[in-house]
C-alpha cells in the first residue's frame, strides 16, 4: 500500500494495515467471475434463449449504486476520509454476499430437496470462509490485537455471513429427502 494510504489506515485504527497480496488476488477473482456471472444472468432468459431485454434487478441497482458512489468518491472534497470508498463497497458487497444465498435457501426449503443443488460449492465456499476468518484471526495474534479484524469488518462480516449459510445449506442437504421432485429444476 502507498505511504499515505499506510498512514490515514494508522491514524483511524491505530494499527497497521492487515491487507496481505492474497487479499487482493481474490477481490480481483471474485470481480471477475461476479461479472462474468452478472453478464450471464443478464444475457440469458429461463429458456436459454438470448435475452434482449436488461430488466433493472437488485444487482443492476447495486451496481449502478456503487458506481455513481466510486465516481463521487474520486472527486476532491467529496469523501469523508480515503476509505469512504472502500466503506461504501464493503457494505454494498457484505449486502450482495447477504442476499445472493436466500433464493437458494428457500427453493430448497419450498422444494424439500437438494436435487440439482452442488454440495461442492458449499464445502469449497465453507473452506474458503474459514481460511479467510483464520488468516484475519492469525494477524490479530500476531498483532496481539484484534483491532486487525475490526479494521477489515468486511472480510470479517464475508466470512462469518458466508460460513452461517453454508451451515444451513450443508444442514438442508443432509435433511431434506433427495428423491426427485415432480417440478423442473429450472
Amino acid at each position: 500500500l502507498p505511504t499515505h494510504v499506510r498512514a490515514a489506515y494508522m491514524e483511524r485504527y491505530e494499527e497497521p494495515p492487515g491487507v496481505h497480496l492474497n487479499d487482493v488476488v481474490f477481490a480481483g477473482h471474485a470481480l471477475v467471475l461476479t461479472l462474468v456471472s452478472w453478464v450471464q444472468a443478464m444475457a440469458y432468459s429461463p429458456g436459454g434463449c438470448l435475452a434482449l431485454d436488461l430488466d433493472l434487478t437488485p444487482a443492476t441497482i447495486l451496481f449502478l449504486a456503487a458506481s455513481f458512489v466510486a465516481i463521487m468518491a474520486s472527486l476532491p472534497g467529496v469523501g469523508p476520509n480515503p476509505f469512504f470508498l472502500l466503506d461504501v463497497l464493503s457494505a454494498v458487497k457484505l449486502g450482495s454476499s447477504i442476499a445472493k444465498f436466500l433464493p437458494q435457501l428457500l427453493l430448497n426449503r419450498e422444494r424439500r430437496s437438494t436435487t440439482g443443488f452442488s454440495l461442492a460449492q458449499v464445502v469449497l465456499d465453507a473452506a474458503g470462509s474459514v481460511l479467510s476468518v483464520a488468516q484475519l484471526l492469525l494477524d490479530a495474534a500476531v498483532l496481539r490485537s484484534l483491532r486487525v479484524c475490526l479494521g477489515n469488518p468486511a472480510k470479517l462480516g464475508l466470512g462469518l455471513v458466508s460460513l452461517s449459510y453454508d451451515a444451513v445449506l450443508f444442514h438442508q442437504h443432509l435433511v431434506y429427502d433427495d428423491e426427485d421432485v415432480d417440478e423442473p429444476l429450472l
